[in-house]
C-alpha cells in the first residue's frame, strides 16, 4: 500500500496525502482552485485535529479540533490585519475570544454557561451547582 499519494481530490484540489503504516491518511496538503491552501494533520479516526490554512483573501488560520472533530481553538490573522484567538467548549460553542482589530483596538469576550456575554449581566443571576461556588473554590485543596 502506498504511503504517499500526489494527485487530485474529488473536489478538484491538488493534494498530497501521507499515510501511516495501516494506510490511514494522516497528513493532507491541499491547494484549491480559488487560491486557498491548507495542511491538515489527521488522527487515526480520520478526524482533522490541526488545520493550517491560507484563505482566498490571504487571511490565515490555525484550527485545533478535538477527537470528535469539534473546533476548540482558532487562531487567525485577517487580510485587513486583524488578529484573533477564539476558544470553544466541548460542544464547539465559542466561549472566549481575544483579538486586535486592523486599527489596533483590542477586544476580550467571555461567554457564560447560558450563552450571555460576561459584560452583559443577566437580569437574575443563574444558580450555580455547589461545585462551582466561590466559597468552595477558595477552600478546595489543590491536588
Amino acid at each position: 500500500m502506498p504511503r504517499g499519494v500526489i494527485g487530485l481530490a474529488e473536489d478538484g484540489a491538488s493534494q498530497i496525502l501521507l499515510s501511516d503504516s495501516a494506510g490511514r491518511p494522516r497528513l493532507r496538503l491541499r491547494v484549491f482552485g480559488d487560491g486557498s491552501s491548507g495542511v491538515s494533520l489527521v488522527d487515526a479516526a480520520n478526524q482533522p485535529r490541526l488545520v493550517l490554512g491560507v484563505l482566498p483573501d490571504q487571511s490565515t488560520t490555525l484550527v485545533l479540533a478535538d477527537e470528535r472533530g469539534k473546533q476548540r481553538a482558532v487562531f487567525a490573522l485577517t487580510s485587513a490585519g486583524a488578529a484573533m484567538m477564539l476558544f470553544a467548549d466541548r460542544q464547539g460553542v465559542t466561549k472566549a475570544g481575544l483579538g486586535v482589530d486592523q486599527h489596533g483596538l483590542g477586544s476580550l469576550t467571555l461567554v457564560d454557561r447560558i450563552g450571555g456575554r460576561a459584560d452583559d449581566p443577566p437580569e437574575t443571576p443563574p444558580e450555580l451547582p455547589a461545585s462551582d461556588s466561590v466559597a468552595e473554590k477558595k477552600t478546595r485543596p489543590h491536588r
